[in-house]
């Protein structure tokens, strides 16, 4: 395996696999994406294929989450009973 360092360029580093989803998808089309896949984020993109940002696995789980009302820094300041 080839050794990397810090001024090796983001082309011999980088996921060049692309998956998108796009701005209208249902959250379970981002969940089998995920349950199919290696990845931990997706790029998000208009209909005109433009990108509008990056949905990550947490960003679904709070999402699917029946604890989200609370909020994720909440629930982790509440004591243990």
């Amino acid at each position: 395996m080839k050794s990397r360092t810090m001024d090796t360029s983001l082309g011999g580093v980088m996921t060049t696999r692309l998956v998108t989803v796009e701005l209208d998808d249902p959250l379970e089309v981002v969940k089998r994406i995920f349950d199919s896949v290696k990845f931990h984020h997706l790029l998000v993109v208009d209909t005109g294929k433009k990108l509008c940002g990056v949905i990550s696995d947490r960003d679904l789980l709070r999402a699917l989450s029946p604890y989200n009302r609370y909020g994720v820094r909440r629930m982790r300041a509440i004591p243990p009973r």
